[in-house]
């Protein structure tokens, strides 16, 4: 269902390849999928191995010890699933949801449940596994409700706003764009690199 994602594309600049809201695409083949599913994997286990070096728990003890070079967070969104995806494709999702989080990766997951029931019971049984690490929300009539161990909780509703309109998507791009590079931008404060007031001035040009 890549149309539910195209929208996002508006608040790219066309012209900037380092402020992309949507990392590799828009991907809607098994093959492509898988691919993009490996790449966040890759990307779980270098934050666990090359950035937190065993010093830190998760995203959110590295970016308070780290202000000048924070780790960014990032989100992994599926519609219409498991359609499109084979058991390397939905193993792959199962690593990400069950490890993905302390390292600033979110998986927002749309089941079609009428495409679950079409899938073999391998595939079933990963699924199974996802939403045992994962919150469930099932849609029913008034709204979505939480789902634990197989049993919906109906004292609490959760609603979604309705989607903007592409007209109102475009008039917010330019706004978005700026906000988007802003966040890309490392301010590095002077104290940060100035030497100390002890040293200061105490220095010849000869040195």
């Amino acid at each position: 269902s890549g149309q539910s994602f195209a929208v996002f594309k508006h608040f790219e600049d066309d012209l900037a390849r380092t402020n992309n809201v949507i990392l590799g695409g828009i991907q809607t083949d098994s093959a492509a999928i898988e691919q993009q599913l490996q790449i966040v994997v890759d990307h779980i286990k270098a934050m666990q191995i090359n950035t937190f070096k065993g010093q830190y728990k998760n995203i959110r003890e590295y970016n308070a010890a780290n202000t000048l070079n924070p780790q960014p967070y990032n989100i992994v969104g599926i519609m219409d699933f498991p359609a499109g995806f084979t058991t390397k494709s939905v193993d792959l999702l199962q690593q990400i949801v069950a490890t993905g989080k302390e390292c600033g990766v979110y998986a927002i997951i749309m089941c079609n449940t009428d495409n679950v029931a079409t899938v073999d019971a391998k595939i079933k049984g990963q699924i199974r596994n996802i939403e045992d690490t994962a919150t469930v929300y099932t849609l029913k009539e008034k709204g979505y409700y939480l789902e634990e161990n197989g049993k919906i909780d109906e004292n609490m509703i959760f609603t979604i706003d309705p989607p903007m309109n592409v007209q109102k998507i475009v008039s917010l791009a330019p706004v978005m764009k700026q906000g988007i590079k802003d966040a890309g931008r490392i301010v590095i404060d002077y104290k940060h690199i100035a030497p100390p007031k002890s040293k200061m001035f105490k220095y010849s040009s000869d040195e």
